[in-house]
């Protein structure tokens, strides 16, 4: 299933455990098996939105002034989650070459 940005931010809000969760893997580090797959469906379904937006604005149906929002805000997580951006780097064969080309000129410092 493929949340919307909608409901994953309420699964974060709704759910401290996986919050604190989220936050550690913010910073990167091991965990357990259980929590690695939990980890891993989370980024992976982040990465398929964020995905997907890159998609519209491509295609030109999404405005640019608000890809350009969506982009700054995108660059903010990914430059903040070690978690999430070490996902991409194992996992980056599951997305388009667009989309990795995107993310790699946005990480090109970490």
């Amino acid at each position: 299933m493929l949340y919307s940005f909608t409901e994953i931010e309420m699964l974060i809000a709704g759910d401290p455990e996986f919050t604190d969760l989220l936050m550690k893997g913010r910073e990167g580090g091991d965990f357990s098996p259980t929590d690695q797959l939990r980890l891993g469906a989370f980024y992976t379904n982040v990465l398929r939105q964020w995905q997907f937006v890159h998609f519209q604005y491509l295609a030109d149906t999404l405005d640019e002034e608000i890809w350009r929002g969506q982009l700054a805000y995108f660059n903010q997580i990914i430059g903040e989650d070690l978690g999430l951006f070490e996902h991409w780097k194992t996992s980056n064969e599951h997305y388009s070459p667009r989309f990795n080309d995107l993310i790699r000129s946005i990480t090109t410092d970490q």
